[in-house]
């Protein structure tokens, strides 16, 4: 994929020094500006960055929506990042565990939004057959027990 952009330096009041601002164009006409306080980064330097950056930014969105971290119910601050750090560990395995599957074997449709309130709750979630795979999830597992998903997933690892 190829787009149009225009880099240029100026300098930036905020940073107090000459600063590189790339602009990307694209198909619909819309654009987005990325800003680099390097003044000698190229274009494709700048774009990896930002590239690595929304990489992480789905990761923090993935954690927060679909383990929802940050929603724990605990007293105190250490309790909280260990909160956190669990839903990290979990999310973590979870990736590691599917990650040479095939996104058709990680989609269950199974459990999708049929009833108003998940249909709320998770409006993504559509039965419908065109409907893109947005959030591939790991497979339904209500016919096996805990023991045996435990054993499946260590069997992953070892």
């Amino acid at each position: 994929m190829t787009r149009d952009d225009k880099t240029f330096l100026t300098l930036s009041h905020l940073a107090d020094k000459l600063i590189r601002v790339v602009l990307v164009r694209f198909e619909d006409g819309g654009w987005v500006p990325h800003f680099c306080t390097d003044p000698n980064a190229t274009v494709r330097d700048m774009l990896e960055a930002a590239a690595d950056r929304w990489a992480i930014e789905e990761h923090f969105h993935d954690v927060k929506e679909v383990w929802v971290a940050g929603q724990q119910q605990v007293r105190h601050v250490w309790s909280n990042i260990g909160c956190w750090h669990l839903n990290q560990w979990l999310h973590t395995l979870v990736e590691l565990a599917w990650w040479d599957e095939p996104p058709s074997a990680l989609v269950s449709r199974a459990a999708c939004g049929t009833t108003p309130t998940a249909a709320a709750q998770w409006p993504w979630k559509s039965c419908a057959p065109n409907f893109p795979q947005l959030h591939p999830q790991p497979p339904k597992r209500t016919n096996t027990s805990p023991a045996d998903y435990q054993d499946s997933l260590l069997g992953r690892f070892v």
